[in-house]
């Protein structure tokens, strides 16, 4: 997780918007497939293959503002 605070855009930005609706649909895709019986693993599984896949991309794009 970023830590608060860290990262502070100093306007409204079309990449963070693209962003936040990636992340928000990785993470409600992943759900569902774990939801739906498409996926076996426990909840600490599935939180650890999310922050591994999408915390390099978020980072990426924070730095490039």
């Amino acid at each position: 997780m970023l830590p608060r605070g860290q990262v502070t855009p100093a306007r409204p930005s079309p990449a963070l918007d693209r962003l936040v609706i990636c992340v928000g649909g990785a993470l409600l895709a992943l759900l569902r497939a774990w939801a739906d019986g498409d996926v076996s693993a426990t909840p600490a599984e599935l939180d650890a293959t999310f922050r591994a896949t999408v915390l390099p991309g978020v980072r990426s794009v924070l730095v490039q503002g």
